[in-house]
């Protein structure tokens, strides 16, 4: 679930303007801001979805000349009453940090559901919203086929989904990607070139790696089947899962809305932007969810048999103090032979002008030794001992990278040519 609560703690942009504006005027004369009075309101937030309790957030809104800890505010002597046909079906209890649950009480898919959240001072905050009611699970394949980001030296994987958009409505996704790293699934970025889940019918560009889900509608293929592709970062995850989750109108527009205020964050002439709300004389988002099962994409396990093959570099970078070179093959080469009981051997040549350990000497050398792999990172034992013995590489489908070292080092990805 987003946790966008922050978003409703009032806008910087008219101080920011201001402060940059002053300088223009001198300071011979003060300058008084009448800022309105501000009408505190209730802030929602509940995401709710088929199988899970009932949970809400209640907050209040701030002043543009308040200056207030988030912690403060916090609403803990709230009211929450969840209607289904007029009559009450939940009545979540606070549990700390404004944080309210109802136990033992979940809501159902196409069942409209209206809440009213009550506090002294403020106005009675009403929503209404229901879960999406028809299923739509989408196929997905996990794409091992790999590739090297320039920008980040990462190996990256896609991920391709495909699904049957029901007809006759207006439909609402957004996509979710996680990993797991040996303790549960953990939200991940993910990124695409995709035009449907970059564009929107509001006008709103999402950037290519976005920690936030990417949410689109059908406007582009109602009724027909709709394939894409998102890439991940192939590190040492134990396993990807993907999940499709349909959402209403109400929170497809809120999360939109929150793109919009990202974009302008860095701005201060940028136009004031508030979340989109579907909460009367109140603030937030109170809406329902459908997730499709999560897929989980398990990959092979990593251990020395999987890891031994023959490796040549891909990338082999000398980092002076100054500046970071790519080095040529007549500059720098490295093959090594991994066997599966463990053992190495291999050659190592680089050119006198870049050899950090002898300068002004070639390095040209056989090596022999060993490596080993603790679970996260490959380690060799090779004779004469050079700077490789001091690597912790870490392994990424057919390629091993080295970790991004200080100046007066290298850094290189080293590919598998054979198994």
């Amino acid at each position: 679930m987003l946790n966008l609560s922050n978003l409703f703690l009032g806008r910087r942009t008219i101080l920011w303007t201001l402060c940059l504006l002053v300088p223009l005027f001198g300071c011979e004369s003060s300058l008084d801001i009448d800022f309105p009075e501000h009408e505190p309101e209730l802030v929602l937030f509940s995401q709710f979805e088929s199988g899970q309790p009932w949970t809400v957030q209640v907050l209040r809104t701030v002043g543009l000349d308040e200056r207030v800890a988030k912690e403060n505010t916090i609403v803990t002597n709230a009211r929450i009453d969840i209607f289904e046909d007029g009559h009450i079906v939940a009545s979540p209890v606070h549990i700390g940090e404004g944080m309210y649950v109802a136990e033992g009480v979940m809501p159902r898919a196409g069942v409209d559901y209206t809440i009213n959240v009550s506090a002294e001072g403020f106005p009675l905050a009403i929503a209404t919203d229901r879960i999406p009611d028809r299923v739509v699970e989408p196929n997905i394949v996990f794409s091992d086929s790999a590739s090297i980001d320039p920008e980040t030296n990462t190996v990256q994987a896609d991920i391709d989904l495909a699904f049957s958009d029901p007809v006759d409505q207006v439909n609402y996704y957004f996509l979710e990607a996680q990993a797991d790293f040996g303790s549960g699934g953990v939200p991940i970025p993910y990124s695409t070139t995709d035009p449907v889940l970059l564009n929107t019918q509001l006008g709103t560009v999402f950037g290519k790696d976005n920690d936030d889900p990417l949410a689109f509608d059908d406007a582009t293929f109602n009724g027909n089947s709709f394939e894409t592709t998102i890439r991940v970062q192939r590190d040492f995850a134990n396993s990807y899962g993907v999940q499709l989750v349909q959402s209403t109108e109400a929170y497809y527009r809120y999360i939109l809305s929150l793109a919009q205020i990202r974009s302008a964050e860095d701005n201060p002439f940028s136009e004031p932007v508030r979340p989109v709300s579907n909460v009367e004389q109140g603030q937030g988002i109170f809406a329902g969810v459908r997730r499709s099962a999560t897929v989980e994409i398990a990959l092979d396990e990593i251990n020395v048999e999987r890891i031994a093959g023959t490796y040549t570099p891909f990338t082999f970078i000398y980092q002076s103090v100054d500046s970071s070179i790519r080095l040529t093959p007549e500059q720098a080469t490295l093959d090594l032979q991994l066997f599966p009981d463990g053992s190495v051997s291999g050659r190592i040549f680089i050119q006198d002008e870049f050899n950090i350990q002898d300068p002004g000497t070639n390095l040209d050398t056989t090596l022999e030794g060993s490596f080993s792999y603790d679970g996260k990172r490959v380690r060799m034992t090779l004779s004469p001992e050079t700077f490789l013995n001091e690597i912790d590489w870490s392994y990424e489908r057919d390629r091993m990278r080295s970790e991004q070292g200080e100046p007066g080092s290298y850094f290189l990805i080293l590919r598998k040519v054979d198994g």
